[in-house]
């Protein structure tokens, strides 16, 4: 009930329609559109297509785990000498003036080992996009574009090359919010989802101008109604205390955190450590909430890397005003919350600040930095902290141990500021994005058609 009361109601009976399937009449359909993974921004295109004529055809997203074939066999000598030569070479040429000798011959050997025995799985990767464009183009009758969301993995660049080379565009529905905020997003711009697609679908202006140094068709929808905005909130708050079994009147602090750990296996620039992420979750817990007179739910990051993951209750000792919710779906919970504490710019940022409470927000220059020209603008919008600050403890205690209403004061002065920043950077332009979306896709596909 918590999770349909959140639901946009034009998304909610488009999914029973699909239940139902062909018990319902269907009004005249112009064309197939292939739908690959799920995503809020995907579920509010889907019924406005429909109601344009358009008949959505969901599958699956692009498979991105992918078992190497036995028959496939490698010279693996041959293969890392040939790496061996352009590793050396660009080392040579890049970082020769920061590592010894020595030390790029280590390197270099990492960097073989690894690509070699990836090589395998690297060609079933390529083998699987291949196959499943493949299928989607012939189930569908030959269709001129393919919508999907999160596209960052070999098999999908293997993918959109076939669904290129087949007549069908990849429109990319943004996923998050990071592009264009986050300085990893910045780094890794070449390698990004962004050079798998053929249109962008943003949902801030901010990330729009990110995607257009790619080069890409983009079109700025805004982000969907659910981030936006709690319907029915006395609904949804009742709801979600009662399953977190909290009292109506209890002031409740809500720890989101958005730091998973990564299991060695970290994407990239100013990403934290497992070491650096631990520390960071033992100061909230043990030098903030613990001494906080307010009760505070704590959210780990929903994700498993590790095949033991502890619990929070086995790595700290029991701390009485803290409920450990583990990896429960924060987006169906918000409501519960009257202050929340998060960080890092993700798209969890504007769930959170969707649900309409103070919001405090840390960053770091450390872990996960947003970009620098960006950083001021998240200071004159929300209540933030620097956790590299030596008394960053001691500070944001001081302010959560205030009375609400003073808390609220100190939100509500950055109001001005906020708007500004949140159309630009978080929620995009006013409308229905799945509206805007989708009038757009109609434009695209008619403009193909007379090429």
């Amino acid at each position: 009930l918590a999770r349909i009361s959140v639901i946009p109601v034009d998304v909610l009976l488009y999914m029973v329609r699909r239940r139902l399937g062909k018990l319902l009449p269907s009004p005249v359909v112009q064309k197939k559109v292939p739908i690959l993974g799920d995503s809020e921004l995907l579920r509010e295109i889907s019924p406005e297509l429909k109601k344009r004529g358009w008949l959505p055809v969901h599958y699956p997203g692009v498979a991105t785990k992918c078992r190497p074939s036995a028959s496939i066999k490698f010279d693996h000598e041959n293969l890392y000498e040939a790496l061996s030569e352009v590793i050396r070479g660009f080392l040579e040429a890049n970082v020769s003036d920061v590592f010894s000798s020595v030390q790029m011959l280590a390197i270099e050997k990492v960097l073989c080992s690894r690509m070699v025995a990836g090589a395998p799985y690297l060609c079933a990767a390529i083998k699987s996009g291949i196959e499943y464009a493949e299928k989607i183009y012939l189930e569908n009758e030959r269709p001129q574009l393919v919508l999907t969301s999160a596209m960052s993995h070999a098999v999908c660049s293997a993918f959109h090359e076939r669904a290129k080379s087949l007549g069908m565009s990849v429109v990319l529905c943004e996923h998050g919010i990071a592009k264009g905020l986050a300085e990893l997003s910045s780094a890794t711009l070449s390698s990004s989802e962004l050079s798998n697609c053929d249109v962008f679908l943003a949902l801030t202006s901010r990330s729009g101008d990110f995607a257009s140094k790619s080069y890409l068709t983009t079109k700025v929808v805004g982000t969907p109604k659910q981030f936006r905005n709690v319907a029915f909130p006395s609904i949804q708050r009742y709801l979600a205390r009662k399953r977190l079994c909290l009292s109506s009147v209890d002031t409740t602090i809500f720890h989101v955190s958005t730091l998973p750990f990564y299991g060695n296996q970290r994407p990239g620039y100013c990403v934290g450590s497992e070491a650096e992420i631990f520390d960071l979750e033992a100061r909230f817990l043990e030098g903030v909430y613990k001494n906080t007179n307010k009760k505070v739910l704590f959210k780990s990051y929903p994700t498993r890397r590790f095949p033991y993951h502890p619990t929070m209750a086995s790595m700290f000792p029991e701390i009485p005003n803290v409920q450990d919710i583990g990896m429960e779906d924060f987006r169906y919970l918000r409501t519960a919350a009257d202050i929340i504490v998060t960080g890092t710019a993700t798209s969890t940022i504007a769930w959170c600040l969707g649900g309409d409470v103070p919001v405090i927000w840390w960053y770091s220059r450390k872990i996960s930095p947003v970009l620098a020209d960006v950083l001021p603008e998240f200071k004159k919008s929300l209540i933030c902290f620097d956790v590299d600050s030596p008394s960053f403890e001691k500070d944001i205690q001081e302010l959560l141990n205030r009375p609400l209403a003073e808390i609220q004061g100190v939100w509500d002065s950055k109001k001005l500021f906020r708007n500004e920043f949140l159309k630009n950077a978080i929620f995009g332009p006013d409308g229905h994005a799945g509206s805007i979306a989708a009038e757009y896709i109609d434009q695209i596909d008619k403009s193909v058609e007379c090429q």
